[in-house]
């Protein structure tokens, strides 16, 4: 099945963890190399040449101005969205297909995390599997992990929701942190109309 999904990976002065980021990411899981955007940014003795030559199908972009840039990638993205950074490692396999095929038919689903499963304990009481996936309202759970929707480490979302929350967002996005923080105790429930994830029953990242 083919589906229009990219992978948007942030990186600062840290090529050794965002290669085992990436290599990990294709061995652990269906995703492509052209399917992967780099936001990275070098520093002092530390640069990506390396890495770059390992990788040469993916999509590099080296930082100039974070917000812009940011901004830019999500508009040329596909239809579904997943984002990373460079101190995950993925250690079991997962399908990003699979994910995308439940945000396809349940639009419920705000996301389908990588990062959560039942073994990441105490799980929502209310969750609800079918077949191998557990869905949960994260609104009403009340358990840590579970009950915060946003985040950048390996949870596939909507390309139109992330926009619409970028959108609502007057504050600069000055790096990945900016970026999370967009989503808070505060205005999460307002701002994220979706009131349920999905993730499968076993975590796959680290």
């Amino acid at each position: 099945m083919e589906h229009h999904v990219s992978i948007i990976v942030f990186s600062r002065g840290r090529s050794l963890q965002l290669h085992a980021y990436l290599e990990s990411l294709l061995k652990f899981s269906d995703a492509k190399q052209n399917m992967i955007h780099v936001l990275y940014s070098p520093m002092e003795q530390i640069g990506y040449e390396k890495v770059m030559k390992c990788y040469p199908n993916v999509q590099w972009k080296k930082e100039n101005d974070f917000s812009r840039d940011l901004r830019k990638m999500i508009e040329d993205a596909g239809t579904y969205v997943m984002f990373g950074c460079d101190d995950v490692v993925f250690r079991k396999y997962f399908s990003m297909d699979k994910a995308i095929t439940y945000l396809e038919l349940y639009p419920d689903l705000f996301g389908f995390s990588m990062r959560l499963g039942e073994n990441i304990k105490p799980c929502p009481k209310d969750m609800e599997r079918m077949q191998d996936i557990l869905i949960w309202n994260w609104q009403n759970s009340k358990e840590a992990h579970y009950n915060y929707p946003w985040e950048l480490d390996c949870t596939v979302y909507r390309k139109e929701d992330v926009e619409m929350l970028i959108a609502e967002e007057e504050k600069v996005i000055k790096n990945p942190n900016y970026f999370e923080a967009i989503i808070n105790d505060d205005n999460r429930n307002s701002k994220i109309h979706r009131k349920f994830m999905a993730c499968n029953e076993k975590h796959g990242c680290a």
